[in-house]
């Protein structure tokens, strides 16, 4: 009888003694799954910016979009100094970049685009076009030539069509600013025949032909983007601007009086149709309001 109390009592003892290290083993595996949840966390909001990041970034991005080069290049440093995320510091490198390009500072744009190429570990195409930019505006041509090979490499790589359209399409950008319009028409229509559905590729068409003063090819490829775009009103501002530099070109005045005279009846009837569509949206801008005016008025 004592030798089965002994026992009973020892199974007692390693009953209690694994129930309590059940427990505990449990509070260990809770604590350590929520100190893996926090660093899991604490990964994501190095990885992913802040929705305040993401804002300044659209802000950053319009101003550059509209030409505001030093506004746009104030917002991303801005953002640079109070946003620390991977996405943050690459997006926020590639802004700067293209804001730099556009001041013509050069030297500056590399030195950012090689931040946010570094921010992404080598895979920013968006940094290797600034990057790019800046190398042949310094004719640092041999560095140029082997980003845009570092480009033309990764587009070849990556098999999502619309992503491939959209790096078609900056080379086309790139290309034109550099002189290179064969190879721009060339990638741009590379561009539209991977995703012919992209209003901006057919706008972008447009514009070098409207550049080129090829009025009747420009209005083709606006008049196709209207079928998809989702911003008619932006399509009709370009048509009325596109038609305003060539006759302002045609006629070699600027001025609103004299170019109302030497242009045909037909061509004000044109000018006046264009920029009355315009005005008719909602469009509102004084300064171009008055040159309508002293035209058709």
């Amino acid at each position: 009888m004592a030798q089965f109390a002994i026992d009973r009592n020892m199974v007692i003892f390693r009953t209690i003694k694994e129930f309590k290290n059940n427990r505990l083993m449990k509070k260990i595996s809770f604590l350590m799954l929520c100190f893996v949840m926090s660093m899991h966390g604490f990964s994501q909001s190095l990885i992913t910016m802040s929705n305040k990041c993401y804002e300044m970034m659209k802000t950053g991005n319009k101003a550059n979009d509209a030409g505001q080069y030093d506004e746009a290049l104030k917002t991303f440093d801005a953002m640079l100094s109070k946003c620390t995320a991977k996405d943050a510091k690459e997006s926020g490198n590639v802004g700067k970049a293209h804001a730099l390009n556009g001041l013509k500072r050069h030297d500056e744009a590399k030195a950012a685009a090689d931040a946010a190429i570094k921010a992404s570990k080598n895979t920013s195409i968006a940094a290797l076009f600034e990057r790019a930019d800046a190398n042949y505006s310094l004719n640092q041509l041999a560095d140029a030539k082997a980003d845009y090979a570092k480009i033309t490499a990764m587009s070849e790589k990556n098999k999502n069509v619309k992503d491939r359209a959209s790096i078609f399409s900056k080379l086309a950008e790139l290309d034109w600013k550099q002189g290179m319009k064969e190879d721009a028409y060339n990638n741009i229509s590379k561009a539209i025949e991977l995703d012919p559905g992209n209003p901006d590729y057919l706008i972008m068409r447009g514009d070098f032909k409207a550049k080129e003063g090829d009025l009747t090819a420009a209005f083709e490829n606006y008049d196709k983007a209207l079928e998809t775009s989702s911003d008619k009103q932006a399509v009709y501002k370009l048509r009325a601007n596109a038609f305003t530099r060539v006759m302002q070109d045609k006629h070699k005045t600027r001025d609103a009086k004299e170019l109302g005279q030497r242009m045909s009846t037909a061509e004000k009837e044109k000018f006046c149709q264009e920029w009355k569509r315009v005005f008719d949206g909602g469009y509102k801008n004084m300064k171009e309001e008055l040159y309508f005016t002293l035209i058709c008025e």
